[in-house]
């Protein structure tokens, strides 16, 4: 059942759990959140906004990695969430499932939620053997899976009591791909604290850092660089923009392209291009920049594009996954197909002939994640859904 984020919260107080499952006769509920890693990233960014805007005395969350603790630890912790780890170092699928499972028993959660689909599968296939009462799993990618994992995905689905998809392409991806029954899966777009991201974009001058002078417009492309997100056809289209405009280029994101697009690049633009890394001012960089550039081939429901319209930029994207449930094109921003180098460029340029019609394009995107995504309104879908099944499995909850 969808649940609209306006809706008003209902607040249920345990009463007396059925003999089946352990609960305890108040709140808080326990919520264990099962993640493959801790690194930067966006399912595990997402996690972290919601585990530090739960209401505590309502829920208890703990974390688990199924590898050792990674760079966002720190972040679950300063926000007083326990985080553990399976320090699990490589990829073979049942190793972690002895010590998952020794775990929630020790832990003894009332709801499990997992995030990205090793920690799904996981979930899915240690959770009811371990008692936990109800278990969800968020999905974030529309990507085709290696046959194994898309195999593990169809044959484990039924054993989760509801799987989020980001998006509606999500959604359809697994009905369609993965044949899980749609009574299954249920919407839950990802949303931004844009008070917050607004307050982390301060900071010194990115034209000076670069050596570019200051009016020189600046292009962003934020993530991972691996094939899928598609950072091949950007630097391709990088040379066509550059032939009318000065411009520069600047990624952001690390990952096991980047030699080979920093190859890429004519030796006579190296002047302009900058591949920074991993970065913790992302903020900082999408508010000095002019547009920010999303090249990927597949994408679930990339957070970047949030990011970039709480800043008031406008965005050039593939028209891929879940986009165009963020993008409106040609009022938000230009959405292009994917694979097309001509097409970025063409867009890119489009909007640096025209500063007007790309500034009145950031503020309809501010207007349309103030709107549609704002983070609040997220965290009550969850909290929704967490109270709505724990009623459903009857765990009699009374409502107050």
């Amino acid at each position: 059942m969808l649940i609209s984020g306006a809706q008003s919260l209902r607040i249920y107080r345990v009463v007396f759990p059925i003999t089946d499952y352990t609960m305890p006769p108040e709140p808080p509920i326990k919520i264990v959140y099962l993640l493959t890693g801790t690194d930067t990233g966006g399912a595990e960014m997402f996690c972290a906004r919601l585990v530090e805007r739960l209401d505590p005395s309502k829920f208890e969350p703990v974390v688990i990695s199924i590898c050792p603790k990674g760079t966002l630890a720190p972040t679950f912790e300063a926000a007083g969430v326990p985080i553990l780890s399976l320090n699990i170092r490589h990829e073979f699928p049942l190793t972690p499932i002895p010590r998952l499972r020794q775990l929630l028993i020790r832990l003894r959660p009332h709801i499990m939620q997992s995030h990205m689909y090793h920690a799904n599968v996981l979930a899915r296939l240690v959770g009811p053997s371990a008692q936990v009462p109800i278990i969800i799993c968020r999905e974030g990618s529309a990507d085709s899976l290696p046959l194994l994992w898309a195999w593990s995905q169809r044959c484990t689905a039924r054993r989760a009591d509801k799987i989020v998809a980001v998006s509606s392409a999500v959604a359809e991806h697994l009905a369609t791909n993965l044949s899980i029954p749609g009574e299954l899966i249920e919407v839950i777009h990802n949303g931004i604290d844009i008070e917050d991201f607004i307050a982390r974009s301060c900071g010194p001058d990115l034209r000076s850092e670069l050596g570019l002078s200051a009016d020189t417009p600046i292009v962003v492309s934020v993530g991972r660089l691996e094939p899928i997100k598609g950072h091949k056809h950007l630097v391709d289209g990088i040379p066509t923009v550059l032939q009318k405009h000065g411009a520069g280029f600047v990624f952001v994101g690390d990952g096991p392209l980047r030699s080979a697009l920093e190859a890429q690049i004519p030796s006579e633009l190296r002047s302009q291009v900058f591949f920074l890394g991993r970065r913790t001012d992302v903020a900082r960089i999408i508010a000095q920049s002019d547009i920010l550039a999303l090249p990927s081939v597949q994408e679930g429901f990339p957070n970047v594009l949030l990011e970039a319209m709480a800043l008031s930029k406008p965005v050039v994207a593939t028209a891929v996954g879940g986009v165009p449930e963020q993008v409106v094109d040609g009022e938000t921003g230009l959405l292009v197909p994917p694979r097309d180098s001509l097409a970025l460029a063409s867009a890119i340029t489009v909007l640096l002939d025209t500063p007007d019609k790309a500034r009145s394009m950031g503020q309809a995107g501010f207007r349309r994640v103030q709107r549609r995504f704002p983070l609040t309104a997220v965290v009550d879908r969850y909290t929704q859904l967490y109270l709505d099944l724990l009623h459903q499995k009857k765990m009699y909850l009374r409502q107050t």
